[in-house]
């Protein structure tokens, strides 16, 4: 009978994650020292192939619920929350990732989804932010972020080496 309800446990959970894009209880329970992107611009969509490729453990989340049902048909373990709440975000374990990388096409969504992890990580060593704009890296240093990549000033740099 525990065989039973164990079996039948995780198809349910596994039908109301699909349908929600929620995280659930038992979800919550195993999240640890697992990498989790925030947001899905270009820089994500490309590590999360990568990282899939390299079967780590990892976790999308966005606010797009279409897009997250799109990502979990990809195979990809994808949740839908407000990126922008510490009571949301919370739901993350944040504070037990291994990394969180945060990608948001939006500039001011980007700065307070880092304060978030930020807050609830504690420090910002595990945070990694993709600043798409000069001005957003300055911007994020001065909030106390300081692991930042700009994919355009990286090209940038490569290009006028081989000049």
């Amino acid at each position: 009978l525990g065989a039973v309800t164990n079996i039948s446990g995780e198809l349910v959970n596994s039908r109301l994650k699909k349908l929600s894009g929620r995280i659930s209880g038992i979800e919550k329970r195993t999240i640890r020292n697992h990498i989790t992107l925030i947001g899905f611009d270009t820089t994500n969509s490309i590590l999360a192939e990568n990282l899939k490729r390299n079967k780590k453990h990892f976790i999308i989340i966005i606010e797009d619920s279409s897009l997250v049902d799109k990502l979990k048909d990809m195979g990809y373990s994808a949740f839908t929350a407000n990126i922008l709440s510490e009571l949301d975000m919370k739901d993350f374990k944040l504070n037990k990732a291994k990394k969180v990388i945060i990608d948001i096409r939006d500039t001011s969504k980007t700065v307070y989804a880092a304060l978030v992890a930020k807050s609830l990580i504690g420090n910002d060593k595990n945070i990694v932010v993709v600043a798409t704009t000069l001005e957003l890296e300055k911007y994020l240093r001065t909030v106390g972020i300081n692991n930042i990549i700009n994919p355009a000033s990286m090209a940038a740099a490569e290009i006028s080496k081989n000049m």
